[in-house]
């Protein structure tokens, strides 16, 4: 089951995307990075919104990450780590 942990807010013409898992000082994984992948989808929909702020709740490392490397490599077809591109993450 998938934990929702990204949030989205839209305020007049200015929408957030807000990462909340500052329980693991959010970090990502595999279900954030569709989530996150999916919200900004959502959001360019939206022909009112004019900018996108994208935040986290709690404290950060920067970027970080919660699975393994090899985990977020690419299944279908580019095999590179991090693929938003085709969709497999």
């Amino acid at each position: 089951m998938t934990d929702h942990t990204v949030n989205v807010s839209i305020d007049d013409d200015i929408a957030s995307i807000i990462l909340d898992r500052a329980e693991v000082r959010n970090a990502l994984n595999r279900d954030t990075m569709m989530q996150l992948r999916d919200a900004a989808l959502a959001v360019s929909d939206k022909d009112q919104v004019r900018a996108v702020i994208i935040r986290a709740e709690g404290a950060t490392d920067g970027y970080s990450r919660d699975s393994p490397a090899d985990d977020l490599r690419c299944a279908r077809h580019c095999h590179r780590r991090r693929c938003l591109y085709c969709g497999c993450l």
